[in-house]
């Protein structure tokens, strides 16, 4: 099994070698995001599926951001280990 730095390091060399575009978010800019019908859209941008990078804690407002996506239509994929409890933080 791939440790969490291989598939951190690993993702975006297979999503280039596959000329499938991509983007960095944190979770200051998945704030400032808005859905609709399935996409996240972010400056100008729409995204229909949304990699997360394994983390043990995530921002309960990034984690209520990315299930409104899920609920709309949106895909996520999750790098383990996911996500166990919240940071109360933004």
């Amino acid at each position: 099994m791939q440790s969490i730095q291989e598939a951190i390091v690993n993702t975006p060399i297979e999503l280039l070698e596959r000329q499938i575009d991509f983007d960095y978010v944190d979770s200051a800019a998945l704030q400032k995001s808005r859905i609709n019908h399935g996409k996240l859209g972010l400056c100008g941008e729409c995204f229909s599926v949304v990699v997360a990078a394994g983390h043990k804690v995530i921002a309960q407002s990034s984690a209520k951001k990315l299930k409104r996506f899920a609920e709309s239509g949106g895909h996520i994929i999750w790098i383990e280990p996911l996500p166990e409890q919240y940071d109360n933080g933004a």
